[in-house]
């Protein structure tokens, strides 16, 4: 135990932030009326210290056509905010925003995933 009489571990962002990143696989793999979505793979969520905004991290299946993913991942973007709040315990749901991710790791600005 810490001095102060807490527990070391998990921040709360972090156990909250993977339970995020579990709920929106599971959407985009079994529930998206998108069928783009099923080809996509959240790779990792980042949330902020007061769990007001969610950074959303994901791939895409090789020989998908990027752009039509990621207008389907816009147009999700308030069904699975919806999704979030009947599925997850907290007073308010982060603002969620999504971020393409390469192969090698390296994080993609939208607009570039959109231009190409």
């Amino acid at each position: 135990m810490k001095q102060d009489g807490m527990k070391q571990g998990f921040r709360r962002a972090d156990r909250v932030a993977k339970e995020i990143k579990e709920i929106v696989a599971i959407l985009f793999s079994r529930y998206a009326s998108e069928t783009n979505l099923s080809f996509v793979t959240i790779t990792n969520v980042s949330l902020s210290d007061d769990l007001k905004s969610a950074r959303i991290f994901y791939t895409i299946f090789p020989g998908v056509d990027n752009k039509l993913v990621a207008e389907a991942i816009d147009r999700s973007q308030g069904w699975v905010r919806r999704e979030l709040s009947r599925q997850i315990k907290i007073k308010s749901v982060p603002k969620i925003q999504f971020f393409p991710q390469d192969d090698s790791g390296e994080f993609l600005e939208t607009s570039n995933l959109i231009d190409s």
